[in-house]
């Protein structure tokens, strides 16, 4: 059996017996690619973002028992907003490692200015590269996060 696992060290209290365990083919990679390697076969069992989960269930069998949880304050989501920027922004690039914490940044701008905004899951090599190249707003989930002058920010979290 293939298992993909989150390769991230928040994951590990899930992940840890499946790597001890030599019975099965571990695959570690990011929530986002794992969820395109079960629904395309490569693996048969995967850890994969919880929004995913939802927005495939007419093909996934979830089991919601287990996962990444917490029942108090969780900061998983560092969100930056420039005051002397228009906001929202016209484009927020975000890494690709987290389906979730993509919708969850979509919701954060929805309940700060009740518009959606446009987000594009981008190579975080590409984030750098366009934010040394361009004057473009960008976001910061997780890993990587650009904000241009001046950042003056605030931390949401939601569950």
């Amino acid at each position: 059996m293939k298992i993909g696992i989150v390769k991230h060290l928040n994951a590990r209290p899930l992940t840890w017996g499946f790597e001890k365990n030599k019975k099965h083919e571990i695959v570690p990679e990011n929530p986002a690619i794992l969820k395109d390697y079960l629904l395309n076969g490569t693996i048969d069992l995967g850890l994969i973002s919880s929004i995913e989960c939802i927005r495939n269930d007419h093909v996934l069998n979830t089991y919601y028992g287990t996962g990444v949880c917490a029942r108090e304050k969780v900061r998983s989501i560092l969100f930056f907003k420039n005051k002397r920027e228009n906001f929202p922004p016209k484009q927020i690039l975000t890494d690709n490692g987290s389906k979730t914490s993509v919708a969850l940044v979509r919701v954060l701008i929805y309940e700060e200015s009740g518009l959606i905004p446009y987000v594009e899951p981008t190579d975080s090599k590409l984030i750098q590269e366009k934010f040394q190249m361009e004057s473009v707003h960008t976001c910061y989930l997780e890993t990587t996060l650009f904000w241009q002058n001046g950042i003056q920010s605030f931390t949401r979290s939601r569950i």
